[in-house]
């Protein structure tokens, strides 16, 4: 009689444990895959990274897009990006979105205006005279 109450607490034990993950199947994960027919600027990324306001931004070889859930906007050499192909993208404490370009040019965007070597003495002097090869 000991081995059957041993047996049914063992059951009901492990009953109670994989309830959880039994009952987790309510939750469903949507998935979109999203492409140059969506707006990205190129199908080669990069460098994906997430802002502290939420919006999702894609370093391609042709530029950057920044994704705010439902639509792209895309930045290039003409926006005021040091390059259109950019490596890397970070934010720092101030808000700011700084960006590594292939010609090994940084530049940030912030307060809706990107700043780069060109507009920027800061930027300027810290600017390598040498390409990003890896």
């Amino acid at each position: 009689m000991r081995l059957s109450e041993a047996f049914y607490k063992y059951v009901l034990s492990l009953l109670l444990l994989l309830a959880p993950v039994l009952y987790s199947g309510a939750q469903t994960l949507n998935f979109r895959q999203l492409t140059v027919n969506d707006g990205l600027l190129s199908s080669t990324i990069y460098f994906t990274y997430q802002d502290s306001r939420g919006f999702m931004w894609f370093a391609t070889e042709s530029g950057v897009n920044r994704y705010d859930g439902s639509k792209f906007e895309s930045f290039t050499i003409d926006d005021g990006l040091s390059d259109n192909e950019v490596l890397w993208i970070q934010e720092d404490s101030q808000g700011r979105i700084w960006f590594l370009t292939l010609n090994g040019q940084l530049c940030y965007y912030f307060g809706n205006r990107f700043y780069n070597p060109s507009n920027t003495e800061l930027l300027r002097k810290a600017s390598p005279k040498a390409s990003v090869i890896s």
